[in-house]
């Protein structure tokens, strides 16, 4: 899975097939934005049909969105080889840099041990001036700090995820984009009742798996909607030769 390759994909404006299909595409890429999946692995991957999937990537080839390398793959030499064409590579990278840096609870000054600059194989070195390392979060007094119970300070817990669960886990960008192309359906209360069937039986790849069960609700709730419309009845006006009107 390209992580690069997934971001790129959410910036760009595409109907919900396109999307759901370049996301399975960007899941399955490698380092250099390489696939290879055969159609059937796409179709159940994101739902859609064999002479969907084959139509989407004519066109997203011709516009440009996916390179077809000319290699072949499979038993066969069959399966195409194709390429996301990713122009904004080191852009994405950049920012995934700074989110690992500035975001992760993992790194930095994480009050694990119930002090400010405990880490695994000791404290942090202070420089020669004697105050510590600014870290792109918000400032804090140590006196601050100092004051405050240890308890409390070991039970901090702060999360990147828009929503975490047993095994989905979304952070705010994902969640926001999923938001708007799945407006139909109350997408919380779905991330919810998803989570709990994973949890029950995981499956290979939660993110393409929950893509296209969130794709299916949101048509059917489309559909559902357009049903419910009322349709407007239109009279029959008839006039008689003797100047009467009748509906």
């Amino acid at each position: 899975m390209s992580r690069i390759a997934t971001n790129w994909v959410w910036k760009i404006n595409l109907k919900a097939s396109q999307k759901l299909l370049l996301l399975a595409l960007a899941d399955r890429a490698d380092e250099h934005h390489c696939c290879y999946p055969s159609i059937q692995r796409l179709s159940k991957d994101t739902g859609l049909d064999r002479k969907t999937i084959c139509r989407q990537i004519n066109q997203m080839i011709a516009e440009g969105l996916i390179i077809d390398t000319g290699e072949r793959k499979g038993a066969t030499k069959q399966v195409k080889v194709l390429r996301l064409n990713i122009t904004e590579e080191e852009y994405q990278k950049r920012d995934d840099k700074q989110y690992q840096n500035g975001n992760s609870t993992e790194i930095g000054n994480d009050p694990k041990n119930g002090t400010l600059n405990s880490t695994k194989n000791g404290t942090l070195k202070d420089p020669k001036n004697g105050t510590q390392n600014l870290s792109v979060e918000p400032n804090i007094e140590s006196k601050d700090l100092n004051t405050q119970n240890p308890i409390e300070k070991n039970t901090i817990k702060i999360s990147r995820y828009a929503f975490e669960g047993e095994v989905i886990r979304l952070n705010q960008k994902d969640f926001e984009q999923w938001a708007s192309i799945f407006s139909d359906i109350d997408l919380l209360q779905e991330l919810k009742r998803f989570d709990v069937e994973f949890s029950k039986e995981k499956p290979k790849n939660w993110f393409s798996a929950l893509s296209a069960k969130l794709n299916y609700q949101n048509e059917t709730a489309r559909k559902r909607k357009q049903q419910r419309q009322p349709v407007t009845n239109q009279s029959t006006i008839t006039i008689a030769k003797n100047g009467l009107v009748f509906f």
